[in-house]
């Protein structure tokens, strides 16, 4: 026969396990609900990496230009 010490202690362990293993399926819905929420955003992530991107090109080119027209007019 198992000590009831034991036995308390596999259950208070087991019982902590349990509780565990609940937050994890928690965490796991909520992000399985934030990766559906990401999948659906992905065009307009992507559209605006395009944005930045053309602002800074664009941007970089004027600055270069700026440049250029200052070391002409020196």
């Amino acid at each position: 026969m198992e000590n009831p010490i034991n036995y308390k202690s596999n259950k208070k362990q087991y019982d902590k396990l349990q509780g565990e293993l609940n937050k994890l399926e928690q965490n796991m819905k909520k992000l399985e609900g934030n990766m559906k929420i990401t999948l659906e955003q992905i065009p307009s992530i992507r559209q605006l990496g395009t944005s930045h991107s053309s602002l800074f090109m664009s941007a970089h080119s004027v600055v270069n230009k700026n440049k250029i027209e200052s070391n002409l007019n020196q």
